[in-house]
């Protein structure tokens, strides 16, 4: 990638002074007449006191007179200079100032694009079945279902081009009554899956377990999506009244909706 320097005014300043200096020097030592009545005026410095009002004042202008072509060329170069930076420094980099943004091109200027953090990504979507009953005052866990993807948006499906909510769980429970809880997933990946439930009327349900195919995409895979193989599997605590209880829990897959 082509490197990109946003020019500092700081910087340049110094050269430009040093530049009209030596300008200035070359200029009022050069050969000849005109440098040769200034060498003269520069050795005659020490004796300048001694000399009468006319002839300080005499002296003065000529030397004005001598200095006045190298003022006016340092005023232009300056006057040009000063047209230049404002131009750079005025300069916009993708709607941000070039002084602000000259840090971050700094930064960015080698780098590639990183590459999403989505891609490759696991789809655990849809209903999980446990294979055995898990029970806990007189409630029995129905399903557990997942969803970290969403191909349906925008009134079609979007299977090149998914979103990733945030990752949400739901678990069913049944007894005299049935209830579902919405919980959080803060990690779901093929070898780790944790759910929290702080609050539920069982108390806090907590899961943690992992996959046992890391390919995912289970709803297009017809020989898991029937239910006939365990997918996921892991340890079910529900805290509450002042006990905990846990269940090792193992779970068959069918497709949500």
């Amino acid at each position: 990638m082509k490197r990109v320097r946003a020019v500092n005014q700081n910087e340049s300043f110094p050269m430009g002074v040093a530049t009209l200096g030596a300008l200035l020097t070359a200029y009022l030592f050069r050969p000849g007449k005109r440098g040769a009545l200034f060498r003269d005026s520069v050795r005659a410095l020490p004796s300048f006191r001694t000399l009468s009002a006319d002839s300080r004042r005499a002296g003065i202008i000529r030397g004005i007179r001598e200095a006045a072509p190298v003022a006016w060329l340092a005023l232009l170069l300056l006057a040009c200079r000063g047209n230049s930076t404002k131009h750079e420094s005025g300069t916009q980099v993708g709607g941000v100032h070039a002084e602000t943004a000259s840090a971050t091109v700094a930064r960015v200027v080698d780098s590639t694009p990183a590459a999403s953090e989505h891609e490759g990504f696991f789809d655990p979507n849809g209903f999980y079945f446990p294979t055995s009953d898990v029970v806990q005052n007189g409630y029995e866990l129905s399903w557990l279902d997942l969803k970290s993807v969403e191909y349906f948006y925008d009134g079609s499906l979007h299977y090149d081009a998914p979103r990733f909510p945030t990752p949400e769980a739901r678990l069913e429970f049944k007894g005299d009554s049935t209830f579902r809880v919405i919980c959080n997933v803060p990690m779901i990946r093929p070898d780790t899956l944790v759910i929290e439930c702080p609050s539920t009327k069982l108390g806090t349900i907590r899961f943690a377990g992992h996959f046992l195919d890391r390919e995912g995409r289970f709803w297009n895979r017809p020989e898991l999506s029937n239910g006939g193989k365990v997918l996921l599997t892991g340890i079910l605590t529900i805290q509450g009244e002042g006990q905990t209880f846990s269940h090792a829990v193992e779970f068959v897959y069918r497709e949500g909706d």
